[in-house]
């Protein structure tokens, strides 16, 4: 793992955990903003542009982060945050340590398992990942994202630095995960986001997260995709969640 911090002159702390295949470089604008009233801190995962070890599983890093926070931050952050797969290790850390965070926000997690989806994953990548150097190849990956233009080069340029065995374990971890029996006793108050665009696993999975949680804000925006709040409208995103805490 790597950890970029901002506003180290605060006292409260708001974690950030970026989505799979992206990295550091999705957040910069979030954390700028937050940096203003808090001191922030992106941490780039297991497998991901910068890190320190290959991906094993959501268990390994939300069990790293824990650690982190209880050497550093006397066991106790004011925010945790996360993106994709860095939701799903929201979700993981809050499952395991229910007063380990006053607040979360929980974007675009899938928390219904696909099954299906990852018995093929390791013949899909084995396919495929000649192709991620290709730069035509990954515009046409980055387009289906939605993410604005100015962000492929650090797309394309953090997806030359993951691994295939990385790859492969992120996916098949991602399309497998299932939220704990901890986790309805978080203490956290959450802040569930999704885009009314994206698929009925990812709406079916924030039902799922919203009845679960004792504590929680479901927040559906319209004409948005998955993960385009955060990263598209940092500006935006900031605000709500400081909106959110101030109001809880």
């Amino acid at each position: 793992m790597r950890f970029i911090e901002y506003g180290k002159n605060h006292d409260s702390t708001i974690i950030l955990l970026h989505g799979g295949g992206l990295a550091c470089w999705s957040y910069f604008k979030v954390a700028d903003l937050l940096s203003f009233d808090y001191h922030v801190i992106i941490i780039n995962l297991d497998g991901h542009d910068g890190s320190d070890a290959e991906f094993s599983t959501i268990e390994d890093n939300a069990s790293k982060i824990i650690d982190y926070i209880d050497k550093n931050h006397e066991g106790r952050v004011k925010m945790i945050a996360g993106l994709s797969l860095g939701a799903q290790i929201v979700c993981e850390i809050l499952s395991y340590r229910k007063d380990i965070a006053d607040f979360a926000a929980i974007e675009s997690a899938l928390v219904e398992p696909i099954p299906s989806l990852a018995r093929g994953i390791k013949m899909m990548i084995d396919l495929s990942y000649p192709l991620i150097r290709n730069k035509t190849f990954a515009k046409i990956q980055f387009k289906a994202l939605k993410m604005k233009d100015e962000y492929f080069l650090d797309y394309y340029n953090s997806s030359l630095k993951i691994s295939k065995n990385s790859l492969i374990n992120l996916l098949i971890a991602n399309s497998i995960y299932r939220i704990k029996i901890g986790l309805k006793d978080s203490d956290a108050k959450v802040l569930i986001i999704i885009g009314d665009k994206e698929n009925k696993l990812i709406h079916k999975s924030a039902s799922r997260l919203s009845k679960t949680l004792k504590y929680n804000e479901l927040l559906i925006l319209e004409n948005l995709y998955h993960g385009q709040f955060s990263i598209n409208q940092a500006d935006k995103y900031v605000a709500k969640i400081l909106e959110f805490m101030k109001n809880n």
